[in-house]
């Protein structure tokens, strides 16, 4: 059933073909028709417009054709209720069939990429299940004297089946409303985050640097300074290593102020956004360099 991979346009770019219709679909199965359009169909879209005004409509304006044309030859050979039994079975199963084909297909597509399938074909593979089972429901109800299988009936039913599919996918298909796609639900924002400082509650963004001085830390935040009796090991535990880094032990610098690791004689120091230059201990010199790589 495979006929033509697509992928690039003629000219080398990955946008679609101007005859594909674009559906909601990410796999959607393309046709081409006797006429050498593209149509677009996805299986999930397609299920769900059977339930469409307009669809069922012409579904049920199909069957009322066929069974006043009656290409197997049942009027007068079954009884009323086994000429609705056949009739019901032939279109429940053309329509699972068809429904089935195009989840297969979109499967398919899913590990090989993007194809075209000659319409006739599909045809074809719809109907050679429904007129199986057909035959056979009519093969009991008439005890075997009757079949509705013959080289010319195939071609008949064939070529009926194409000009329904055809003008479904180029009538019907196209011009009843897509289903809406269900709006996602924006994600909430993340919560700011704080640390404690003391017992006082602090938000994390507004932190530039801390440093320990003997029994107190000074906080400077953005516009502000503050000082508190508390350890800096306390604080510190509070963070991760993307919200700051400690260079030295008596400071914490957080990720927005650090600017660059710089060297003044044989040490070296943190550049701050504000001109503050932070001490880094001489074991945590690549350490530190590491995380501005990382971070910074």
């Amino acid at each position: 059933m495979f006929i033509e991979q697509t992928g690039a346009a003629p000219d080398g770019s990955n946008r679609p073909e101007e005859n594909a219709v674009p559906t909601n679909s990410t796999f959607p199965v393309v046709f081409i028709d006797v006429f050498g359009t593209r149509h677009s169909l996805d299986p999930i879209e397609f299920a769900l417009k059977l339930v469409d005004r307009r669809t069922q409509i012409y579904l049920c304006f199909v069957l009322a054709i066929l069974v006043f044309a009656d290409p197997p030859g049942l009027i007068g050979q079954l009884t009323p209720p086994a000429f609705a039994i056949v009739w019901i079975t032939f279109f429940g199963t053309f329509i699972l069939t068809h429904i089935s084909l195009l989840f297969g297909l979109a499967w398919v597509q899913r590990r090989t990429g993007t194809f075209a399938v000659f319409n006739p074909l599909m045809s074809i593979a719809i109907m050679a299940p429904t007129l199986t089972l057909s035959e056979a429901l009519v093969h009991v109800v008439t005890d075997g004297d009757l079949s509705i299988i013959s080289v010319q009936q195939v071609i008949v039913y064939l070529i009926v089946t194409e000009i329904f599919l055809t003008l479904y996918l180029r009538y019907i298909h196209e011009a009843a409303p897509k289903p809406s796609p269900v709006p996602e639900a924006p994600e909430p924002e993340a919560p700011h985050r704080q640390i404690l400082i003391g017992s006082e509650p602090v938000p994390l963004a507004g932190v530039c640097h801390i440093q320990a001085r003997e029994h107190h830390v000074q906080v400077v935040m953005h516009g502000e300074t503050m000082t508190h009796r508390v350890r800096l090991s306390d604080i510190v535990a509070q963070t991760d290593p993307e919200d700051g880094i400690q260079p030295h032990r008596s400071w914490w610098v957080a990720v927005h102020a650090a600017q660059a690791l710089e060297k003044e004689g044989a040490k070296h120091v943190l550049r701050l956004s504000d001109g503050t230059r932070v001490p880094v201990a001489r074991s945590r010199v690549d350490s530190v360099r590491d995380w501005l790589a990382a971070h910074a």
